[in-house]
């Protein structure tokens, strides 16, 4: 049977024992019904996972013992940053659960020109902490060790400022009428790769001038519209199969 996973927030680099976090203990006292003695893998999302057994449960908190840190290869090859264009609830949580798990090193949301979303600051605070567990989440389930980095909301301009050809090898944004195929993208020169999805609504046409006038490349995945939380995972997964280690 395999080991339930859980993510610990706090670096575990030469621990012997750790009293896991308020969210995780009561995942797995409510959630899963662990029991002391009871064996589970804690991983603190910087490369490494610990065996572990639960000591004891004290005042709703969980207290284990870690064994030696394994080092299991599961990240991918290629450094791949999504950025995608904010989109309704369940849809986003879809995006961050599934990119995870298809080896995304970071995820950027993206307020659009056609984002039917619009969050206050208060709900935005909110929806940053629910899609952070929702990350975590999918670490705990897949059995990557690095945790995917969810950086703030930025706007289509403060996306393409700061995505500099320096920065990244290969920029690129998905859209129905370009004439580019994966195929056609050659091996790029460095690990960096930013992977551009709209919203529901598509690119505005400034936003998609704009980013192609300083580098990126438009993608075509097929002559099928996708929707956007479809569109961004097929493109991912069309990455990791070419550049990564999707296939292996």
């Amino acid at each position: 049977m395999r080991l339930k996973r859980i993510y610990h927030s706090q670096p575990l680099d030469g621990a012997r024992q750790a009293t896991l976090g308020e969210s995780a203990s009561r995942h797995l006292i409510r959630v899963l019904r662990l029991r002391p003695g009871e064996e589970l893998i804690v991983f603190d999302g910087c490369g490494g996972e610990y065996p572990a057994r639960i000591d004891k449960i004290t005042n709703g908190q969980v207290e284990v013992t870690l064994s030696e840190p394994r080092h299991p290869i599961r990240e991918s090859p290629v450094d791949i940053t999504l950025a995608q264009g904010l989109v309704r609830g369940e849809r986003m949580d879809l995006v961050l659960q599934k990119a995870t798990e298809l080896g995304v090193s970071r995820i950027v949301p993206v307020a659009m020109e056609r984002c039917v979303t619009k969050l206050s600051p208060k709900r935005l605070e909110k929806r940053m902490q629910h899609w952070q567990g929702v990350v975590i989440g999918a670490c705990e389930q897949c059995g990557r060790t690095v945790l995917p980095v969810l950086e703030p909301v930025r706007s289509s301009a403060e996306l393409i400022e700061n995505s500099t050809e320096s920065e990244y090898s290969l920029r690129l944004l998905l859209q129905t009428d370009s004439e580019t195929r994966i195929n056609d993208i050659e091996q790029p020169s460095g690990r960096r790769i930013l992977l551009w999805v709209g919203p529901e609504g598509g690119f505005g046409n400034a936003e998609a001038a704009s980013a192609i006038a300083t580098g990126f490349r438009s993608l075509r995945l097929g002559p099928r519209v996708l929707r956007t939380e479809t569109a961004g995972l097929v493109g991912l997964s069309l990455l990791q199969t070419r550049f990564g280690d999707l296939a292996q």
